[in-house]
Formats: structure tokens, sequence, C-alpha cells
């Protein structure tokens, strides 16, 4: 996925159609996003309200920027 934005702009994972996130994607969620800080690339989720809400609950609201999508 980063490698991708390594051709310019950012990148925008849209979840708006995910059933189910457990540990380890969320795991996954947190890399991504400290290696797309660490290289200067532009990250932004598009959560569903369930994963937001996940997010909260976990206290990781601040690690991820976010686009608004339209409410579930």
């Amino acid at each position: 996925m980063i490698e991708q934005a390594r051709i310019g702009g950012p990148v925008v994972l849209d979840l708006r159609e995910l059933a189910f996130i457990d540990a380890s994607d969320l795991g996954v969620l947190l890399r991504t996003a400290a290696r797309a800080r660490h290289d200067g690339i532009e990250f932004h989720l598009v959560p569903r309200e369930r994963v937001r809400r996940l997010l909260e609950l976990c206290g990781l609201t601040t690690q991820f920027g976010y686009l608004d999508s339209q409410p579930d």
C-alpha cells in the first residue's frame, strides 16, 4: 500500500465495507500509519461508524487522519 504512495498523492483506505476488524488488523493499520508518517506520506482512513467507535474504544483515534464518510 505505501509503495503505491511513492507514485504521488495521499493514500486513502476506504473501510466503509469492512464487516470485521480484529487486533491483528488494528496492528496493520497502526504500522501502516507509522510508516506513512515516517515517509512523509499522507494516510487517511474512511471508516464506517463501527470502525471509528472501535478506534475510540482502543484510544487510537489520534493515530490516523480521517476523511468523512456517510453514517452506517
